[in-house]
């Protein structure tokens, strides 16, 4: 054979090896390269803010000691108000997924809605010749709850 076939052919070869090892290099790396992929991940964070309100229930009741020794005295009263807990936030979020939240991620038990005609009883120690006081109340904590999302690049 001539040197000029010798060469062609070779060049030939040569080019028809690299092209080869090129696609046999694309997926290793695409494998490589999946391997660092993530599973794109959401969850939630819940942080109380500070601070806490009251809110009426009812009105005050009292009790007069008339003993001349501390007493234990028990106050009964049926509420005569409605509150609820308010959501501010995505529009496509309840305020039952909120408080599902609240009460998986912290120690705090939070209910919807704090209905009237509910009789509460509240019992306390009162010194002799003094007056005790009560008066259902409903406690307000405001919580943020953060969407943290993780996506496909791992971040």
């Amino acid at each position: 054979m001539k040197t000029t076939k010798k060469r062609a052919l070779c060049s030939a070869a040569t080019g028809v090896a690299v092209l080869i090892g090129g696609f046999a290099i694309v997926p290793a790396t695409a494998t490589s390269a999946a391997a660092a992929h993530c599973e794109p991940f959401t969850h939630y964070k819940v942080n109380k803010l500070a601070g806490s309100s009251y809110k009426s229930r009812g009105p005050v009741r009292s009790k007069y000691n008339s003993s001349a020794h501390s007493s234990t005295l028990a106050i009964s009263e049926t509420t005569s108000t409605t509150r609820a807990s308010a959501w501010s936030g995505e529009a496509s979020v309840s305020v039952g997924w909120a408080i599902a939240q609240v009460n998986a991620k912290t120690s705090y038990s939070v209910t919807r809605t704090a209905a009237k005609g509910v009789t509460v009883t509240d019992t306390m120690v009162v010194d002799s010749h003094k007056r005790g006081y009560a008066q259902p109340l409903v406690e307000f904590h405001n919580f943020s709850i953060d969407k943290w999302r993780q996506g496909g690049d791992c971040k």
